[in-house]
């Protein structure tokens, strides 16, 4: 189990240290699968001043680097497998630390499938909620063109920052460690 973790972990977020977790609902087929993360990934977030902004949260789905590399097609594209995943992380917040700006919820939808990414603060959390579903199929050359766009929206939205400030002085800022991100994929 602890080799999945470490694999998983540095999967979703590159350089993850410290890692742990757990599984529940392994042994039901009647509940979603739950993996609870946690980690340590240092190079997570940059300082400026009070302002820490924390680099992509959302963990790649990489359809433009596995299947859009090409800026043409003479031929259909195969998408062999089929993606979907619904996860929802949990970034805690310690004291002296706030929202300073979140990304905007993206919703893209289209004949190849479909990402959502939702993010939602409460007064010590952010919650970032993404569900995608690229199914198995066919894209002919004259959509391709199409498909490159719907993936590069997709990588645009998960590159967005989280954006957070110190409530007190900027001095404050360096006592304080962002603690690791935790989520949970079902």
């Amino acid at each position: 189990l602890q080799a999945f973790l470490d694999q998983l972990a540095l999967r979703i977020f590159p350089g993850a240290t410290l890692v742990e977790g757990s599984v529940a609902h392994q042994d039901d087929v009647e509940q979603p699968l739950e993996i609870t993360l946690r980690c340590t990934v240092p190079q997570f977030i940059s300082r400026q001043g009070n302002a820490i902004d924390i680099d992509q949260l959302v963990p790649a789905l990489g359809l433009r680097t596995l299947y859009a590399k090409a800026p043409a097609r003479r031929f259909p594209l195969y998408i062999e497998s089929l993606y979907f995943e619904s996860t929802t992380f949990h970034l805690h917040l310690p004291d002296g630390l706030r929202v300073r700006a979140l990304p905007f919820d993206f919703n893209g939808k289209s004949e190849f499938g479909e990402d959502l990414v939702r993010f939602a603060q409460s007064a010590r959390q952010v919650d970032i909620h993404r569900e995608f579903r690229i199914p198995v199929q066919v894209i002919a050359p004259e959509k391709y063109a199409a498909f490159v766009g719907f993936a590069q929206k997709i990588e645009e939205a998960e590159r967005q920052r989280i954006s957070l400030e110190a409530t007190k002085d900027a001095s404050a800022v360096r006592q304080y460690r962002v603690p690791p991100a935790t989520g949970m994929l079902r």
